[in-house]
């Protein structure tokens, strides 16, 4: 290999390598589904890739392209205008398998009461009917509606389309669009959610199924202990209370999460309203303390956790595969140039959803290699050095005896 080649070697490589030792700080990736067009995008960060942030503002969360390049990118929690925005749930991948029927289940987490379902499905020209059904452990389905009417692409000008889907108000956590394919082809369904109004107040979804709290009594005190597993931002508390039937008792919400208590908010719960504690805290474990006074305590049947839903906007190229990195404990806040955020309205631009969040491959583990253990050596030399001593010690008592 001559000079010339081995310097185009070198830096080639050498932009590769440096790309690839920035994402080697990061311990968890996420891929972004693939763009259909050049255009600016809200990527939708879910609670689970949050959690894995060590920074409480975000600031160790990175997108990339296939090649690493870090890309501009800004999170925002709340939108800029009143238009109402679509919120995909997280689609639940189960082994159903049938030329027949198209299944299609998400996690609507909260089990919050919904009477709409949109679905985004694939264009076409067909006309088929779905039914709808609702479970809450993905064993036990029970019907909601049945031979909904999908009447295909009216515009004909996308690539895809949204159905609304209406139903009787109902509270699962699951729910399932099944299609009879009536031994067609199948049709492609991409998404399924809800479509939130927006505006000045934030967006707020559940992060988490209700928790059951332990409960620890005290002197005229309840405390509930809450254990969410991973370090969680969290914006909303929602107390659900089935005893006594009236009540009003001042709480107190502490985080205990790095092994001293910082107080997050106080308020005043009581019978007449819903009982929402709104704050902000990253953190794992949260002690709610109720004042009850001579009174009995409240019996709390469950305590929801909710998050501030939470986008990262991005302008993305089609043909490019792009990634979400977290996990960095040396990252510093990033200063991008922004501009394209001021291109459209907030809710006008389109939404991508990002897969389950999994240990990033190129995450580098710097062990320290202990050094070769010299203890036996060290006593070895102790042990001659004292043999010496005792030989030289010898004759010279000896020669002092013989003079």
């Amino acid at each position: 290999m001559n000079l010339k080649t081995f310097l185009l070697v070198v830096s080639l490589a050498l932009p590769f390598s440096m790309l690839h030792a920035q994402e080697s700080k990061f311990r968890y990736r996420a891929d972004v589904l693939k763009a259909d067009s050049d255009a600016v995008y809200k990527i939708f960060l879910q609670p689970a890739l949050i959690a894995k942030c060590v920074s409480r503002d975000l600031y160790d969360i990175r997108l990339a392209d296939e090649k690493g390049k870090f890309i501009a990118y800004a999170i925002v929690d709340k939108q800029t205008d009143g238009n109402p925005v679509f919120l995909p749930f997280p689609e639940v991948k189960q082994d159903v398998k049938s030329d027949s029927v198209t299944t299609f289940i998400v996690d609507a987490n909260s089990g919050n009461q919904l009477g709409e379902l949109w679905i985004r499905l694939k264009s076409n020209e067909v006309t088929r009917t779905a039914n709808l059904s609702g479970s809450d452990d993905l064993q036990r389905w029970y019907a909601i509606k049945e031979d909904i009417e999908l009447d295909g692409d009216q515009s004909g000008h996308n690539t895809e389309y949204e159905q609304q889907l209406t139903f009787p108000e109902s509270k699962y956590r699951y729910y399932r669009v099944r299609i009879s394919n009536k031994n067609n082809d199948p049709l492609q369904i991409t998404a399924a959610g809800v479509y939130q109004a927006t505006g000045h107040t934030p967006m707020l979804i559940s992060a988490h199924q209700a928790v059951l709290p332990a409960v620890k009594q005290g002197s005229k005190q309840t405390s509930y202990i809450i254990d969410l597993g991973d370090d969680h931002q969290v914006d909303e508390l929602v107390l659900h209370v089935s005893s006594p039937k009236y009540y009003t008792r001042n709480v107190s919400v502490y985080d205990i999460s790095r092994g001293h208590e910082d107080l997050l908010t106080t308020d005043i719960i009581n019978s007449r309203k819903p009982n929402a504690l709104s704050f902000s805290s990253k953190t794992n474990r949260i002690r709610i303390d109720v004042q009850n006074g001579d009174d009995n305590p409240l019996v709390i049947d469950g305590i929801d956790v909710f998050q501030l839903a939470r986008s990262a906007v991005a302008y993305l190229e089609k043909g490019h595969q792009y990634h979400l990195l977290a996990g960095d404990s040396t990252a510093n806040e990033v200063s991008y140039d922004l501009t394209f955020l001021h291109s459209k309205p907030m809710s006008k631009f389109p939404s991508l959803s990002h897969s389950p969040v999994y240990k990033n491959p190129a995450f580098i583990t710097f062990t320290v290699v202990p050094h070769r253990n010299f203890t036996p050596l060290l006593w070895g030399a102790i042990i001659v050095v004292l043999i010496v001593l005792s030989l030289l010690t010898w004759r010279m008592v000896k020669e002092l005896g013989t003079k």
